[in-house]
């Protein structure tokens, strides 16, 4: 997803912010790097703070808080460089901190992962989280699933818009339109035979002619929650199967081209 090609140049999918963050948020669970860096090294904040048993720790309080509130102290223009880097550190952590004390944990004691939490706050949920991190579907699918719901996938008529040449913007499963995120998986015939397809299988009779969730729940979920996982799943596979084979024709098509190019 992002990486630099020849040209010193890539398109990345999806920033990284997009990604560090929780499922519920429509990200991979992953820890930003940098901002992980800062409630890691907060750990050393509270050995000092707790005058945890250790040769480091005694120094420090000797040598510059001298009975001093790690909190409370201010950092000397003669400071050394590492210790004006754990200072800065601890500037961004205090917001946390009351009578000496973390309160963005519950009132329990400092932890990294509750360091993390706080310094990112809570983000607004994404509503199509729960479908796409269905824990019935495959990862493949659910990683294309969030590509199409983010519309980062790239549809000829992305790519336009990006200012990259295109040489057949027709879609390559039927051949009727542009090639879009819009008519690939709600217009397109090839699409709506997969929904028609799904919904038979899962025992839908009313007829829907876009791909809306919220009308396939209102027809087929039961108390079950199981039922929910299904049709999650469901629709994440043929998001996974449309998009994978429209890949499959437009690069078959492609190299047909080259071969004849070549015996040209």
């Amino acid at each position: 997803m992002w990486g630099k090609n020849d040209n010193g140049k890539c398109w990345a999918l999806v920033a990284l912010d997009g990604i560090c963050c929780r499922k519920t948020e429509c990200g991979l669970n992953l820890k930003e790097p940098r901002q992980w860096n800062i409630p890691l090294l907060g750990k050393q904040l509270w050995d000092l703070e707790n005058k945890r048993e250790s040769l480091w720790t005694k120094w420090m309080h000797e040598y510059y808080f001298k009975g001093k509130s790690i909190w409370d102290y201010k950092v000397h223009h003669d400071c050394r460089w590492h210790f004006k880097r754990l200072m800065k550190i601890r500037d961004k952590l205090k917001g946390g901190v009351q009578n000496r004390q973390w309160q963005a944990n519950a009132g329990k004691s400092y932890t990294a992962r509750s360091g993390y939490i706080w310094l990112r706050g809570v983000k607004e949920k994404y509503s199509p989280a729960r479908i796409i991190w269905s824990k019935f579907s495959l990862p493949k699918h659910s990683f294309i699933s969030c590509l199409a719901w983010k519309n980062r996938l790239l549809a000829a008529q992305r790519l336009e818009k990006m200012n990259l040449v295109v040489t057949d913007n027709s879609c390559a499963l039927c051949q009727k339109a542009v090639d879009s995120k819009q008519h690939l998986f709600f217009r397109c015939e090839y699409a709506q035979q997969l929904i028609n397809e799904m919904k038979a299988w899962l025992g839908i009779r009313k007829d829907i002619k876009k791909l809306r969730v919220h009308d396939l729940l209102a027809v087929w979920i039961s108390k079950k929650p199981v039922r929910h996982q299904v049709l999650y799943a469901s629709l994440n596979a043929v998001i996974y199967s449309i998009w994978r084979e429209r890949n499959a024709i437009r690069v078959e098509r492609r190299h047909r081209i080259r071969r004849q190019k070549l015996k040209l």
